[in-house]
């Protein structure tokens, strides 16, 4: 289940809201989580990748970026990554939801010139309402949620938490390296297809 939820300004890794209640398992100590997760946000920027997975330990944080917002949680490492995706664009969406009707439709510029982090501290709320909607994966909403593949999780990073926070490597970098990985891929499977035809070419010549 979701344990952890922050929402953040990408740019600065400003915390505007994030989950009072830990959901994970009891008397344990989630701090040092909570203090990887500003790490990560204070590290994003313009140019990291827009969906993302950490493994630390027995857990993942998975990430969405949207409109200058980033939507993180951490879940236990077996948690569907369909329903963590899943969850994150429900937050998003009820987030956004929720600013439009306090602040109308430049509910933007209030994100951009907030200056205090939890400015938006009573949208935690609803992310312990929905935190609940997702707590059983088995539940026939969830599996309904999971057949319609709510969330498309191709083309996330995955990484190691430890690898990110002590090499301190750069979040742009990780998403620099990923879509150098993709374009080569697609120049392989290009070459690859024209080593088909010439063959085809050359056998029947």
């Amino acid at each position: 289940m979701p344990i952890l939820t922050f929402v953040a300004r990408s740019s600065d890794g400003l915390l505007l809201t994030a989950s009072m209640e830990v959901a994970g398992a009891p008397g344990q100590n989630f701090d040092s989580y909570k203090q990887q997760a500003k790490m990560i946000l204070g590290k994003l920027n313009a140019r990291s990748p827009k969906k993302c997975s950490f493994e630390s330990g027995d857990y993942t944080f998975h990430y969405i970026i949207d409109d200058g917002v980033c939507y993180m949680t951490l879940c236990e490492r077996g948690y569907d990554k369909r329903l963590s995706f899943g969850f994150l664009e429900d937050i998003k969406r009820a987030f956004v939801e929720e600013l439009r009707a306090d602040h109308g439709p430049d509910y933007r510029s209030t994100v951009d010139t907030v200056s205090h982090p939890y400015a938006f501290i009573k949208f935690d709320k609803i992310i312990q309402r929905k935190r609940r909607d997702y707590q059983n994966p088995n539940s026939s909403k969830n599996m309904q949620r999971l057949n319609s593949e709510l969330a498309d999780i191709t083309n996330i990073m995955r990484m190691n938490i430890e690898e990110v926070l002590s090499r301190g490597e750069r979040l742009e970098q990780v998403g620099s390296g990923s879509r150098d990985l993709l374009r080569k891929s697609k120049a392989f499977e290009k070459n690859a297809k024209m080593l088909n035809f010439w063959k085809l070419v050359q056998k029947y010549m």
